[in-house]
Parts: structure tokens; sequence; C-alpha cells
């Protein structure tokens, strides 16, 4: 089991994060800590897993600095449903960009939860000097086509925290012997 010994590193990685954080995020975070900023000149990345819930989260060369979480993109259009004369679109996950402001309800609705998760990360970009963003997550790559429809690249793995997994044992208890390319 992985765990957060204490609420001021995770391995060799600092935090400054004021309770522990999930698993998930600090191997993420380890990850870009180890293994981005060994190999390039990287000061701060953006780390977003987007799945069930949506973690966007700042690691610098001082470690794991927090972020938000906010409720996934299908869980946001789930909640719609709750809403008494909308007209509820199905829940299929919106790949195509439409321009903002849009222009009726339906459209509206499949591009709202998108649209919360897109103005984090714009808010983000611009409050902090962010060297790359990284994505990953059951709707990474959606969410990576739709930045760049914003002028925002980035960087997409479905294996980050798989990643952050393996980097994490081989670093901290010396595992060589777990496969992974």
């Amino acid at each position: 089991t992985i765990h957060q010994e204490t609420i001021n590193s995770f391995g060799k990685m600092p935090s400054s994060y004021r309770l522990k954080a999930g698993t998930d995020r600090l191997v993420y975070a380890y990850f870009a800590f180890e293994k981005i900023f060994s190999s390039a000149d990287l000061e701060k990345v953006l780390l977003i897993d987007t799945g069930t819930f949506s973690t966007i989260d700042i690691v610098s060369r001082d470690g794991f600095e927090g972020g938000v979480i906010t409720p996934g993109v299908k869980l946001l259009e789930s909640s719609f449903d709750s809403g008494e004369n909308l007209n509820t679109p199905n829940h299929e996950i919106i790949q195509a960009f439409e321009q903002y402001p849009y222009k009726d309800t339906i459209s509206t609705l499949k591009n709202s939860s998108w649209f919360i998760l897109e103005s984090i990360v714009i808010r983000t970009l611009a409050e902090q000097k962010i060297d790359q963003v990284f994505i990953t997550g059951g709707n990474g790559e959606v969410l990576k086509n739709r930045l760049l429809c914003l002028g925002i690249t980035s960087t997409y793995d479905p294996l980050f925290v798989h990643r952050g997994i393996y980097t994490f044992y081989k670093n901290e208890f010396g595992q060589k012997d777990l496969f992974m390319k």
C-alpha cells in the first residue's frame, strides 16, 4: 500500500499541501517531480487527471503544491437530470468543441461541464507561471483536444498515474523487477 507518511512529503517529494492527499494525486505528482523535472528545464507544471472527478494540481521544483478537485464531466452532466423542465441531453461525452456563447439549451448543457473544467485551467494558467500541462484520465484525450481549440497545448498520456506508481516504487524501494515501458 502506498500512503503519505507526513503532510510535508511523499517519498522524496516535498509537499506544501496541508492535509494528506489522495494516492492517485500523489503518485502523479511524484512522477512529474522525479522524472519530468530531471529530464527537462521546467519550473512548474499543471497536472490534470480527469475521470469521475477531475484534479487539477500544481507541481514545482519545490514539490506538490496542491490544486483543485471538481466533479468529473459525466458527474456534472448527470446533475442536470435533477433540474425541472430541462431538456436534458443524453450523457455521451461531447467531443466536438463549440464556441462560447452557446446558442441553445442542449448545447449549453452539453458544453457547460467542459466549460467549467476549461475555465479552471485557464484561470490557473493566468495566475501561475506554468511551463507545461500534463493530462491523464478517462476524459483526458478529449480535454487535450478541447484545450488545443483554446490555444493551450498539453501532453496527454493515459498511463501517467501508473508511471507514477512505477517510479515511486523504483525510486523509494529500489524495486527494479516491475514491468513497465
